[in-house]
């Protein structure tokens, strides 16, 4: 059950000291107060994919890099746990899938920091939105063998994901 709708929100990739994790804004918001005029604020933006032929996910759809990302909250009836797992595409015994998708996160040389964010392979976008703002952006995670272990990863590769509830 879909509890809202809406566009990803979060810091623009080169504030370093603003916060790291994406949210869920809905797409009727209840207006805010004024506030002066100065600087000393955190601030918050749209996201958009940075997702381009060089380093498109398979499964994800073509030309989505620029455009604005939706989002939504959802409710799962009955169940009282979800989690995402990185690595999967499918989730354990007892534990029912909601979703699946590709791991993305920020790029590792912007200076603000990102978290991980498992994004549905059926990936939307807010229309209307596809100028290259960047403000809270999307890359594909890929793996790098090493302290991650290969086996059982592979080098070079996009990071499945699934959210599972139970």
């Amino acid at each position: 059950m879909t509890l809202q709708q809406g566009q990803v929100g979060g810091a623009q990739h080169i504030h370093s000291g603003d916060s790291v994790n994406y949210i869920c804004l809905p797409n009727d918001p209840e207006a805010g107060n004024p506030l002066k005029s100065h600087n000393n604020y955190a601030y918050l933006y749209g996201g958009e994919y940075e997702i381009f032929p060089y380093n498109q996910p398979q499964g994800i759809r073509a030309g989505i890099a620029q455009h604005d990302v939706a989002c939504a909250a959802c409710l799962a009836k009955g169940k009282t746990s979800s989690i995402m797992i990185p690595g999967r595409k499918t989730c354990y015994k007892g534990w029912t899938k909601a979703y699946e998708g590709i791991l993305m996160a920020g790029f590792k040389n912007h200076a603000a920091a990102s978290e991980y964010a498992c994004v549905d392979k059926a990936t939307e976008a807010i229309a209307g939105g596809s100028k290259d703002e960047n403000a809270k952006l999307f890359y594909p995670v890929k793996t790098v063998c090493g302290s991650l272990k290969c086996p059982p990863y592979k080098q070079d590769t996009d990071v499945l994901c699934v959210v599972c509830t139970k």
